[in-house]
C-alpha cells in the first residue's frame, strides 16, 4: 500500500523486530535461546529447531506483488550472542550463547539486492516493523510492533470473507489485496 505514492521504486526493507522473551516457549525455543552457538547452528542444520521460516516465500510474494522479476533469491538465519546475563520465564542465558536470531531473505536484479525481509528476534530486541522504499520519493513507515499471535489470527478472520468471495483453486494474498506500485 505504501508503494502506490512512488513514481519510481528502487530497493524494498522489512524489518521486523521483536522482544522474544514476551514470547510463548515454543516459539522462545526454536530460535536457539541458551544453546550455544555451534549447538543453534547444529541443530538448525538438523533441523531440530527452525528459528523462523519462509523469508525466500515472502521475498518472492512481495516481489510478485509488485511486479518485480527477480534473478535470484538468498536466504539465512544467525544467531545472536549474548553479551551479558538474560532471562526469560523459560531460559536463562549466559553471555557467549544465544539470545536471539536474525533470518534474512533477499532477492536481487542484474546482482543488485533490491528487496530485503528481515526478522530479529531476541531477549531485548525493541518491539517494531519497518518498511523502507528507496525510490522517488524515498519513504520510512515504522510500527510499535504487532503483537504476533493475536494479529496473524486478525489476519485470518479479516480475509475471510475474500477468501469465500476468491476464484478456485491455489490463492496468495497478492489474490486477495493488491494495492501496490507496478513496474508495468
Amino acid at each position: 500500500m505504501l508503494s502506490v505514492t512512488l513514481t519510481r521504486l528502487d530497493r524494498i526493507t522489512v524489518i521486523r523486530s521483536l522482544d522474544a522473551s514476551k514470547r510463548r516457549y515454543s516459539f522462545q525455543k526454536k530460535i536457539g535461546l541458551g544453546m550455544t552457538p555451534s549447538q543453534f547452528t547444529d541443530s538448525l542444520n538438523r533441523g531440530e529447531i527452525t528459528a523462523h521460516v519462509g523469508f525466500a516465500e515472502s521475498v518472492l510474494l512481495l516481489a510478485n506483488i509488485i511486479g518485480l522479476k527477480l534473478d535470484r533469491v538468498e536466504e539465512g538465519q544467525e544467531a545472536l550472542i549474548a553479551e551479558r546475563n538474560y532471562e526469560t520465564q523459560y531460559f536463562k542465558i549466559e553471555p557467549g550463547q544465544v539470545k536471539g536470531v536474525v533470518g534474512h531473505g533477499s532477492g536481487f536484479i542484474n546482482g543488485k539486492e533490491v528487496v530485503r525481509v528481515e526478522l530479529r528476534a531476541c531477549v531485548g530486541c525493541e518491539d517494531f516493523e519497518e518498511v523502507r522504499l528507496e525510490g522517488e520519493p524515498s519513504i520510512t513507515w515504522r510500527s510499535t510492533g504487532t503483537p504476533g499471535d493475536p494479529a496473524t489470527a486478525a489476519v485470518i478472520v479479516n480475509l475471510i470473507p475474500r477468501v469465500l468471495n476468491a476464484r478456485p483453486g491455489l490463492i496468495t494474498l497478492k489474490d486477495l489485496i493488491n494495492y501496490s506500485y507496478t513496474t508495468t
